[in-house]
C-alpha cells in the first residue's frame, strides 16, 4: 500500500487486491504495517471502509505497542479521511 500512495496509483482493481488482501491477514500485522497502511489511504484519499474498520479493530488490541510515529501517522490518516472511531480515538488519545 505505501508504495501505491507514493506513486499516487488511484488504480481501482488494484487497490480493491490490496484491500481484500489486507483484511485478510490483517490480525498479523504490526503495528508499523498497520499504521503505514493507514497512512497509505489517506494518501491517496481512499475510503475503503471495510479496510478502515478492519485496520482499526486490529490497532485498537495493539495501540499501547504503537511507536510515537505510529499513533502520529495513524491519527492523521483517521482525521484525513474524516473516520472517526471513538473507542480507536480513545485510544490513540491516551
Amino acid at each position: 500500500a505505501w508504495a501505491v500512495s507514493k506513486l499516487s496509483l488511484r488504480d481501482a482493481p488494484l487497490l480493491a487486491a490490496l484491500s481484500a488482501a489486507s483484511i485478510a491477514t490483517i490480525s498479523a500485522f504490526e503495528p508499523h504495517s498497520l499504521a503505514s497502511t493507514a497512512w497509505s489511504m489517506a494518501t491517496i484519499r481512499s475510503e475503503d471502509a471495510p479496510l478502515l474498520h478492519a485496520i482499526s479493530a486490529a490497532a485498537l488490541h495493539k495501540m499501547s505497542d504503537f511507536d510515537p510515529r505510529g499513533v502520529s501517522n495513524f491519527a492523521w490518516a483517521c482525521a484525513t479521511l474524516r473516520f472517526a472511531n471513538a473507542p480507536l480515538l480513545t485510544s490513540i488519545s491516551e
